[in-house]
């Protein structure tokens, strides 16, 4: 049943028959928890994983948020959607900024 739900839902938005895209949900679930509990449980492992992990893993994350959030949504919750996200990448940049000025702060 939800397999038809999303495949109807995705063919309304994009065209395309796609119900596989539920099991998309389950893994960006099970790469969130696993992420998350490693970062928990040992920063220090985490903080030695390679750049592209954290690249590929955050990459995922997001996109899968953007289309549950926005993409797949309509009206005031799509609304909200955009100003969590243009909110998270504010914050995003802000870290950034910082972390670098740390790295390399100014004379």
């Amino acid at each position: 049943m939800a397999i038809e739900a999303t495949a109807q839902q995705t063919q309304e938005l994009i065209g395309i028959r796609f119900g596989a895209g539920l099991f998309v949900n389950y893994a960006f679930d099970l790469v969130w928890i696993v992420d998350a509990t490693v970062r928990m449980i040992s920063p220090a492992i985490y903080n030695k994983m390679p750049k592209a992990y954290r690249y590929c893993t955050n990459g995922f994350l997001i996109f899968i948020a953007i289309n549950g959030a926005i993409v797949f949504q309509s009206g005031w919750i799509r609304a909200i959607g955009l100003a969590c996200v243009a909110m998270l990448l504010m914050l995003s940049l802000q870290r950034s900024n910082a972390l670098r000025s740390q790295v390399n702060p100014r004379p």
